[in-house]
């Protein structure tokens, strides 16, 4: 019988008779008899192959092998000890990780550092990992399982989206962003024939969105085509390229800071608020019923009541 034939109680009586110093003491504590309690611990010497105590007539003392066991045996029965624990922290998702990932734009939304803040206080035990993603890789990521859940902003519908759910974390809206400098920034409201010499930076995700349609042909009534430089550029380095001067953009007015205040929003008119819609949201698998992420679903009040778009 070898060392994988150990059982805990062999430990148990192992770490009594080392603290008693004395097998007839241990065995009263154990409530057993001495001869099985000697037997079993003769039995674990064997399957250690090693011995343990050296025994005299009135004492029991420890050997260097045996002053070992004890910090391994300490060791191990803390350790057995935290399971319960651990396993009740795991059944109500205190422990575990969270995939986050996030559109560089959602960090500008004081919302977004505030639910961080408050999961990690409650489930310090959780490891977040936060990845920075393209604006239209999120839902990619989320579906492939790289990724549990992903702050971005909506884009055109893919095969996929049944599987994903999408819900709104913060509803905004875009507006035209100019220079603070522009001779337009003095207007309340700019008209698309006020932008005909304008550069329009958008990103990809823009130019297949309803506003996009709907200033194409604003500005074709107005008789002229928009002049667009398109990159995959994100909402916050658009702001500071117009806060250059390099052109104007529609970007959501929380952007102001990204471009430390250089930067203005107006409305345009003809342009309908509802195609201007551009809400932060979270996209995660449906039917992930994970603890740690519903648990941070709720605490962001997305739970399954939660508006969806």
């Amino acid at each position: 019988m070898g060392i994988n034939h150990i059982e805990l109680r062999h430990l148990r009586y192992f770490r009594q008779v080392a603290e008693e110093r004395n097998f007839s003491r241990a065995a009263d504590k154990l409530h057993i008899s001495q001869p099985p309690l000697s037997r079993q611990i003769k039995l674990l010497e064997e399957m250690l192959d090693v011995q343990l105590f050296r025994r005299t007539k009135r004492t029991v003392v420890l050997t260097e092998a045996g002053a070992h066991l004890v910090k391994v045996v300490d060791r191990l029965m803390r350790d057995i000890g935290d399971v319960g624990p651990l396993m009740q922290a795991v059944a109500r998702g205190e422990v575990g990780e969270l995939k986050v990932g996030i559109v560089f734009s959602a960090s500008m939304y004081p919302r977004f550092s505030e639910v961080v803040r408050l999961y990690r206080a409650r489930y310090p035990g959780v490891r977040m990992i936060f990845k920075e993603v393209p604006y239209d890789r999120g839902m990619e990521l989320v579906y492939n399982g790289d990724l549990d859940l992903c702050f971005q902003r909506p884009f055109e519908a893919r095969e996929e989206d049944s599987k994903i759910v999408c819900q709104i974390f913060v509803d905004d809206y875009v507006q035209l962003c100019l220079p603070r400098q522009h001779r337009l920034a003095r207007k309340k409201a700019v008209d698309i024939g006020d932008l005909r010499d304008m550069l329009f930076l958008v990103n990809p995700n823009q130019t297949r969105s309803p506003m996009f349609e709907q200033l194409q042909k604003l500005a074709h009534k107005a008789g002229f085509f928009l002049s667009v430089y398109q990159d995959t550029a994100n909402f916050p380095v658009l702001a500071n390229l117009v806060a250059a001067g390099y052109g104007v953009a529609f970007l959501p007015p929380s952007m102001s800071d990204a471009a430390h205040g250089e930067v203005v929003f107006r409305s345009l008119s003809g342009l309908k608020r509802e195609a201007c819609h551009q809400p932060l949201v979270v996209a995660y698998r449906r039917g992930d019923d994970r603890l740690p992420l519903r648990n941070f679903l709720d605490m962001a009040k997305l739970g399954r009541k939660a508006r969806s778009i």
